[in-house]
């Protein structure tokens, strides 16, 4: 459990410097969403997609994450509203990505 602690400080440490840096090319908040998402923590994993969506609109990855840490933490809402963002992003794209299936299942009307 301290290496996973470690590795959370060392993503945030980073995700910190890409912030304070001039150039942004990684997305470290997208790597710590998916690393706490591993740990079961979809709420943290959740703000940390998001920060990555701020400083990258519409990236396929992040948007998708975003939506499965949101629908596992319960917020139907932003749940919703970032699998439709996800299935616009991607209409010019392959519409057999399990993320496409995964966003349409879950938008489909429940009966």
């Amino acid at each position: 459990m301290k290496s996973i602690k470690f590795i959370l400080c060392l993503l945030m440490a980073c995700c910190q410097h890409q912030r304070d840096s001039s150039s942004i090319t990684r997305y470290d908040e997208e790597l710590l969403g998916d690393l706490l998402m591993k740990l079961d923590q979809p709420q943290q994993a959740l703000i940390a997609y998001e920060l990555n969506l701020k400083l990258r609109p519409n990236r396929f990855n992040g948007l998708h994450g975003a939506a499965k840490a949101a629908r596992l933490s319960g917020d139907h809402v932003k749940a919703t509203s970032y699998y439709q963002i996800l299935i616009e992003v991607a209409r010019p794209i392959a519409n057999e990505r399990s993320e496409l299936l995964e966003a349409r299942d879950y938008l489909a009307p429940k009966s």
